[in-house]
């Protein structure tokens, strides 16, 4: 049976009233510019799309400035662990809907002007490995935890009976073994948001998964700057317009500082 959640996201992705439609249409046409091959979509939210590519990685089509900041400044740098490993970042050229398509007249013309707003919106494509996402299980058991999880001042042990508790009774379901393999990475995990001034609110269950060695990662993160008064900064994009050295099968030059 399809859930009634499947049906409602199904429509409103196949609708030409959504950008999500529209950045879909566009994927496999922006995928070559990166030398890559379309596979499939993988899934969309409010700030854009991700799509696999045939290379086995992600391309992440999106106007979300706070994602392309951090992964524009983490691409200059060694691998991390527990951050997704970020290959390349490039603003988007052209629009993003095409009001010459001939799907462009399905919607109607009341909406038309909005939708072509899209266009004037600044939009990016990030290049970084596929993660394995949590499952809805693992979503509701991290929503319970996630903030002591990712807060130095709380011990493994007490996290660790707080994640007990939580999964005690509850309808969220977990392999064996899945608490300890979330414990035993916990110290790693603060240590790499600390080293990279990452932002814990991002690190919710829609953002966090697996990768393919078993490691807890965070992607779509955020990176936070401080103006020295204790507030966050939103940070910019760097080096976008340096000349980009991307191969489809990985860094081809991981010490190059062009990469």
């Amino acid at each position: 049976m399809i859930k009634l959640k499947t049906l409602l996201e199904q429509t409103y992705y196949t609708s030409p009233t959504s950008k999500q439609y529209w950045i879909e249409k566009r994927a496999p046409i922006l995928t070559q510019q990166f030398g890559e091959q379309f596979d499939r979509v993988l899934g969309g939210g409010s700030n854009g799309v991700a799509v696999l590519l045939k290379s086995g990685k992600v391309m992440k089509i999106t106007n979300d400035k706070w994602e392309v900041a951090a992964a524009s400044r983490y691409r200059t740098k060694q691998n991390v662990p527990h951050l997704v490993s970020v290959y390349d970042v490039r603003p988007i050229e052209g629009d993003i809907v095409q009001s010459t398509d001939s799907e462009f007249q399905k919607v109607p013309d009341d909406f038309k002007s909005f939708y072509l707003n899209f266009n004037t919106l600044d939009w990016y494509a990030i290049i970084m490995d596929y993660i394995t996402p949590f499952d809805d299980n693992e979503k509701g058991i991290w929503f319970k935890i996630a903030t002591d999880y990712l807060n130095s001042r709380f011990s493994d042990e007490l996290t660790r009976d707080e994640l007990e508790d939580g999964m005690e009774g509850s309808r969220f379901k977990v392999p064996e073994g899945w608490a300890n393999r979330i414990i035993s990475q916990r110290q790693s995990v603060l240590s790499a948001f600390k080293r990279n001034n990452i932002m814990s609110q991002e690190a919710h269950g829609d953002n966090m998964g697996w990768n393919k060695h078993g490691q807890l990662v965070h992607y779509d993160f955020w990176m936070s700057d401080w103006d020295g008064m204790g507030a966050p900064m939103k940070s910019k994009p760097r080096r976008l317009n340096k000349a980009v050295k991307y191969d489809a099968s990985g860094i081809d030059t991981p010490n190059n500082p062009d990469m």
